[in-house]
């Protein structure tokens, strides 16, 4: 069976000679009660990647392990939320060596770093590993401080091309409360600092064993005088890494990863709309064609995530009426009836998204822009300097969107309203994330980009409430939804009061955006 591990931890290098702190200074730690002896373990690995070592540079690790309390295949994933996620599967009798075979489970999750190509042994890691449990209330194991002396050898087609040795250790979280598990990993660099020790300057032992850096090399410095095509096309860049990076994620439906998959496809739509003059207008138009459609997979899925949390939430607020009318339990069981009908829907929409993954249609779209940021087709305008092409295409956003409020503002309200509050909000998001990508080159960028995110989310919270309408409407003539009507019609009126809120903070926050201070850089 699949489990997904959650992994916060901490490499440091341990010099030839070098000791680690002492059991004692381990418990000085605040919050640590104990500090128990784990034991000896000796692990064994073997790293699987393609000939190009595609994972490693997407900074993805596959390995089969034996030995210790977690043997098994490991797959680590690019951070999410600053911890890196861990798939495990047990082990099988699979044989080792050259006729290693990866589970076809991982090599799918694995796919969007592999893009495809055979993986097969890289490198083989022999590690003498001590371990330390640092003890919190009750005996629960705050951390692990493990002691590694390694012997790693790179593999090329199956043969040994090169062995090193070195020592290290490392300090994970196991189960730290969340609100303290920072502060104990920093407490622990301290009692490391004193005795000498420092990071690891390698991201993770693979890299080390393979001398893959640990970050990507920097690009070249962006600013007005740099070309628009390299300015555009290191934002582009940007979504394209995330998008990819977290499709895993996204298959395994972690929390908030089709929504950081959603928001990286739309900037990447958006740019391509935006600075449409610097890409050849064809390719450019193919790429967004089907970005729109990747979109629409993702957003059944988003919705139904944002509805659930939202609605039930909700419920559960809104739990003062329900007493005095004599439904005492009535909030929590409107609650409930939401999450059972909304997570539902969200199944089907997730069941679809992974669907779409595993077609022809989506690896089409991830090569096309793979391609189209490794070989970009750069126009004449893309060749000029950035100042000469990108802030007129700024300031026609910005012409866009005032437009579009205004025409919201002027619509009486209702059912038209709502569109184009919603048509202001999509060209809020635009004039957004423009500054946005230009904020590297035009540092003012940041404050107009900031301006318009309220805005946006004032025009968001406006167009959610149109949507969780239309679903309390939808969950009340369900069969777990009809029982709770009056708490759902009170939710509708809450509902109506949130869109009726956002109007009217509206003229304020876009007077903010539109200011000649928040615009004095479009002039350059």
């Amino acid at each position: 069976m699949t489990t997904v591990h959650r992994e916060v931890e901490r490499k440091y290098a341990l010099d030839a000679g070098a000791g680690a702190p002492t059991e004692r200074a381990w418990a000085a730690l605040p919050g640590v009660e104990a500090v128990r002896d784990g034991g000896q373990h000796h692990l064994e690995a073997t790293y699987c990647d393609t000939a190009g070592l595609r994972l490693a540079t997407a900074r993805t690790t596959l390995r089969r392990r034996t030995g210790g309390d977690d043997a098994g295949w490991h797959l680590k994933l690019p951070s999410l939320d600053g911890a890196r996620a861990e798939v495990r599967l047990p082990l099988g009798d699979e044989p080792d060596g050259d006729a290693l075979v990866v589970p076809d489970e991982l090599a799918r999750l694995a796919r969007a770093a592999s893009g495809g190509e055979p993986l097969a042994p890289v490198a083989r890691l022999v590690t003498e590993r001590s371990v330390l449990h640092l003890l919190g209330p009750g005996g629960v194991v705050l951390a692990e401080v493990a002691e590694d002396q390694v012997t790693a050898t790179r593999l090329a087609r199956g043969e040994q091309v090169a062995e090193q040795t070195w020592r290290e250790l490392e300090v994970e979280l196991v189960d730290a409360p969340e609100d303290q598990g920072g502060a104990l990993l920093d407490a622990a660099e301290a009692v490391l600092a004193a005795a000498g020790i420092t990071p690891s300057p390698s991201a993770s032992k693979l890299a080390r064993a393979l001398g893959t850096p640990s970050s990507p090399a920097p690009g070249p410095e962006l600013t007005p005088a740099a070309t628009a095509g390299a300015v555009v096309v290191a934002h582009l860049r940007a979504q394209v890494r995330q998008m990819v990076d977290h499709e895993p994620h996204l298959r395994l439906d972690v929390p908030d990863a089709v929504h950081q998959v959603r928001v990286a496809s739309r900037r990447l739509r958006s740019a391509l709309k935006t600075f449409r003059p610097v890409l050849d207008r064809t390719r450019v138009r193919l790429v967004r064609d089907e970005l729109r459609w990747y979109a629409g997979v993702l957003g059944g899925a988003r919705d139904a995530e944002v509805l659930r949390e939202r609605l039930a939430g909700a419920a559960r607020a809104d739990a003062g009426w329900a007493a005095p009318a004599g439904a005492p339990d009535e909030a929590e069981a409107t609650a409930l009836a939401i999450e059972a009908e909304l997570g539902e829907e969200h199944a089907r929409a997730h069941a679809a998204v992974v669907e779409a993954l595993d077609g022809e249609r989506y690896r089409a779209l991830v090569a096309a822009v793979e391609a189209l940021v490794a070989d970009p087709p750069l126009t004449t305008q893309g060749r000029l300097p950035a100042s000469q092409v990108l802030l007129r295409r700024v300031r026609r956003t910005h012409r866009e969107l005032r437009e579009l409020v205004g025409a919201a503002l002027d619509t009486p309200p209702g059912e038209e309203r709502d569109v184009a509050v919603h048509e202001a909000r999509k060209a809020g998001k635009r004039a957004r994330y423009a500054a946005e990508a230009l904020s590297t080159v035009w540092p003012g960028a940041a404050e107009y980009a900031k301006a318009t995110k309220r805005l946006q989310t004032d025009l968001g919270d406006h167009q959610d409430s149109v949507v969780a309408r239309a679903a309390l409407h939808r969950l009340a003539a369900t069969e777990r939804g009809a029982p709770h009507a009056f708490a759902l019609g009170r939710l509708h009126g809450l509902e109506q009061a949130a869109a009726d809120r956002a109007e009217v903070a509206l003229p304020e926050l876009w007077e903010a955006a539109s200011t000649s201070r928040a615009r004095r850089w479009m002039k350059g």
